[in-house]
């Protein structure tokens, strides 16, 4: 039988994650934390979650980049002043984001034309 982890438990679990420079880490949490949502009491924590998540879908490249800064906005924009939590989790998420650009380490293409 499997038990069902709350949110709260599981982004005591993740929230260092969200930092992490590896994109899959970071999608991996994120679609975690998206799945434990159904019964938190917050909608616009799950905005949030699931905007962070389809933010981290995208591609870090030369096309993905529009695409990137528009999905960054809008998560901006879901972040309300009296919820803590979805704050949080966008400020990890955006230096975890920003980290790995920095690196240049975020597409798995960029780790195949290295190998060659």
């Amino acid at each position: 039988m499997l038990t069902r982890i709350t949110f709260d438990a599981a982004w005591t679990l993740l929230e260092p994650q969200i930092l992490s420079h590896r994109r899959t880490l970071r999608l991996a949490s994120l679609r975690l934390l998206s799945s434990t949502l159904q019964d938190h009491a917050s909608d616009g924590l799950k905005e949030v979650v699931d905007k962070c998540y389809e933010g981290e879908q995208v591609e870090l490249d030369i096309q993905g980049v529009r695409e990137r800064m528009l999905r960054i906005t809008r998560v901006s924009q879901l972040v309300r002043n009296d919820d803590a939590v979805s704050g949080n989790l966008c400020i990890r998420w955006l230096i975890g984001r920003s980290v790995t650009f920095a690196r240049g380490t975020d597409t798995e293409s960029s780790l195949q034309r290295s190998r060659k």
